[in-house]
Parts: C-alpha cells; sequence; structure tokens
C-alpha cells in the first residue's frame, strides 16, 4: 500500500501596507506553535503538520493514503491555504492596514512515495480533531492572538466560496476587495433557498401576467422583450430579500471595531449602492462601508457555509 509524502512551503502575507508622510504601518503575521491535524476536510488517512522553517518560512507536510496524484495534492494544499486564510483573516477588525492569506510557494513542491505493509484505511468523514493557534503583530507593536480550539473545527467543510474569500484578502486594492467579497453575496443570490424563498415573477398573478404577455404580442420585437423583462421581477427588492436570506441562514449580527450591529435592509441597500458606483470614475471609494459593513458581513457568511454548508439549500 502506497502512502505519499508531500510537502509545500508558504508564507503569511499581507495584502498591503499603508504610508504617508512621515508615516508608515505594516503587518507580519507569526504561527506561534506547530499544527498537527488529521481527517481535514473528511480525510482521515491524511495528516498535516505546519512547521516553521525560518523566521518568514512555513512549510505543510502532509502524510496521505488518499491523495495519490500531484493534481489532487496540490489542489488540497490550495483549499488548505483558503481555509487557514479565512481562519487568520476573519476576525481582522481594521483591514485598512492590510488582511492576512496564505501564500503557497509552489514551486517548492515535493513528494515522495512510500510502501507500507499492514495499514488499515479508515472510512472518511467530515472531521477535525486538532486545533491552531495563530499569532500576528504588527509594526507599532500591537498584537493580537487568535486561537482556535477543537470544537470550534470540528467539521469544516471544504466550501467553493472559501477560495472566493481568500481572493479578497489577497486583493492589494479597496476596490477588488469589495469586488472578490460581493460575490460571495450574489452567490447567495444562485442558491436554492433563495429561488425558495423568492420566486420568479411573484411580482405578478397569473391574470395579471397574461395580459403582459398579450400586450407584448402586439409590440415589435425590441419593444416585446423590454416590456416582458417586468415579468422576471418580485415584489421585493434586491436589499430586502438578501436581508432576509441573512437572516434565514442566521447571519443577523455583525462585528466591527464599531462595536456589534443587527444587519438591517439599510445595511444591504448601501451595500448594493456602493458596488453599483463601485467603477464608475469620479466615485469616492466607500472605505467604511468595505471594512464596517461588507468585510464583516461576508466573514460571518463563510463561517455558516463551512460549518453548514446545507443552510442555503431549499429549507422544507
Amino acid at each position: 500500500m502506497k502512502k505519499y509524502n508531500f510537502n509545500c512551503s508558504f508564507e503569511i502575507k499581507s495584502s498591503h501596507d499603508v504610508s504617508g508622510v512621515g508615516s508608515s504601518r505594516s503587518s507580519s503575521f507569526v504561527v506561534s506553535k506547530g499544527i498537527s491535524c488529521t481527517s481535514l476536510f473528511g480525510l482521515k488517512n491524511t495528516l498535516i503538520e505546519i512547521e516553521k522553517h525560518n523566521e518568514s518560512l512555513y512549510k505543510f507536510n502532509v502524510d496521505s493514503y488518499d491523495l495519490d496524484n500531484q493534481t489532487v495534492q496540490i489542489k488540497y494544499l490550495n483549499d488548505l491555504s483558503a481555509l487557514i486564510s479565512f481562519l487568520i483573516g476573519k476576525d481582522e477588525v481594521n483591514g485598512y492596514y492590510g488582511t492576512p492569506y496564505i501564500h503557497l510557494n509552489l514551486e517548492s513542491f515535493f513528494c515522495k512515495e512510500e510502501i507500507v505493509q499492514d495499514h488499515k484505511i479508515n472510512d472518511n468523514e467530515f472531521v477535525i480533531n486538532e486545533f491552531l493557534h495563530v499569532r500576528d503583530s504588527v509594526s507599532i507593536q500591537s498584537t493580537r492572538h487568535i486561537e482556535f480550539d477543537e470544537k470550534a473545527l470540528i467539521g469544516v467543510f471544504n466550501h467553493e466560496m472559501l477560495d472566493v474569500y481568500r481572493n479578497g484578502l489577497k486583493a492589494e486594492s479597496e476596490r477588488s476587495k469589495f469586488f472578490h467579497w460581493f460575490l460571495i453575496l450574489e452567490y447567495l443570490e444562485g442558491t436554492p433557498l433563495y429561488s425558495h424563498l423568492f420566486p420568479k415573477g411573484s411580482m405578478f398573478s397569473e391574470e395579471e401576467t397574461k395580459k403582459i404577455r398579450d400586450l407584448a404580442d402586439t409590440l415589435p420585437t425590441d419593444k416585446k422583450g423590454i416590456v416582458l423583462s417586468v415579468l422576471s421581477r418580485t415584489s421585493e427588492y434586491r436589499g430586502k430579500k438578501l436581508s432576509d436570506l441573512l437572516i434565514r441562514i442566521g447571519v443577523e449580527k455583525i462585528s466591527n471595531m464599531q462595536g456589534d450591529h443587527e444587519i438591517s435592509v439599510d445595511t444591504i441597500k448601501k451595500i448594493i449602492c456602493a458596488r453599483n458606483k463601485l467603477f464608475h470614475s469620479g466615485t469616492d471609494f466607500p472605505t467604511n462601508i468595505l471594512w464596517l459593513k461588507l468585510f464583516p458581513i461576508v466573514s460571518a457568511v463563510i463561517e455558516k457555509l463551512v460549518y453548514d454548508p446545507q443552510c442555503v439549500e431549499k429549507s422544507s
């Protein structure tokens, strides 16, 4: 039976630094102790270790009976990087000075195969049975400690939105961060639960729909399409629908540097309005909306998705 031992170095980087006349501020992030973890993403025959290589470089060491080729091994490392980026980034209260993320040095990837006799293979399931300790510090000597215990990591699901979230952490400009993180809200609009709560065309009755179609049939083709487009509208506006959906999946409050706040329709409307103006020339960038509203909301959404991916399925 073959066991695959592969490793890859990585760095914990900050998306950007802030500097001005007579001042500068940068962030550095340090793993305070080694990590040993089995069963991440449900692979019970895979062991992960994180070790410190030097002052700024770390290494993923993976022993696995499950990941038997380079393609799945690289994907696993990328998924692992996205998860840990989320875990160290989600509690950042002031991303204005940079957000942390894991940067894989894939040029250092190495794998060797080992023949193992009489090893019992376990059935895979979604279990995590270890904990992480992560610490970061910034150049102005403030230090924030982040710890993840076993209970907080049990049953983590490898959700596709983790990578989108990490792309936002990596992005250097605030505009790019806003764009990536808003995609998470747009993802919610494509879920079965959203379609169940807000079916298309619910604004008009069957009788009204027939009248609109009859009217459209009397018009030229270009005008016919415009008239028929109103049938896709619902009685609720986008901000209200997203707000209701967030509440339905349990994202009702956010925490930011100003404290705890309940999510309201007005909150979501401001985010949507900012997104609509995002790439318009001459528009001031909504920094406060990014850091005080959008970032904490999507962080809470990702936390829901990785622990309970079924929350956005059609409700019974």
